[in-house]
């Protein structure tokens, strides 16, 4: 009689447990793994040491893209100043050449003038 009572407690015991496992939820499907050991310190500390450096290079890259475009913007700027300059200086040279021959002209007739003169 013990035995039939030790063998049914069993069977209700396995029965209920097994209720419970399928009322439980079920584990995430995705599960993300790394080859980073948490339980190795030395290697978490050269990891987030690298991790540091590499955010400390990418901040340094940035600032020195927005420094070279600052460079950039402001030779542009100087280029174009320059540039205006040239157009000024290169349209006073036409001018000054147009009347150096204006003057040309006028001194050869008063040139043949004076030489009618002194005839």
């Amino acid at each position: 009689m013990v035995a039939g009572s030790v063998a049914s407690s069993i069977w209700f015991g396995v029965r209920n447990a097994m209720k419970i496992a399928a009322s439980l939820p079920a584990p995430p499907a995705d599960v993300h793994r790394t080859n980073v050991y948490t339980t190795d310190n030395a290697a978490l500390v050269r990891l987030a040491n690298t991790v540091e450096a590499l955010s400390a290079l990418v901040t340094e890259a940035n600032g020195l893209a927005r420094e070279g475009n600052a460079l950039r913007r402001e030779a542009t700027t100087e280029r174009r100043s320059l540039r205006e300059a040239l157009d000024l200086n290169t349209e006073a040279t036409e001018r000054s050449m147009q009347t150096l021959g204006e003057m040309r002209v006028e001194l050869r007739e008063l040139t043949r003038e004076l030489i009618r003169s002194q005839k």
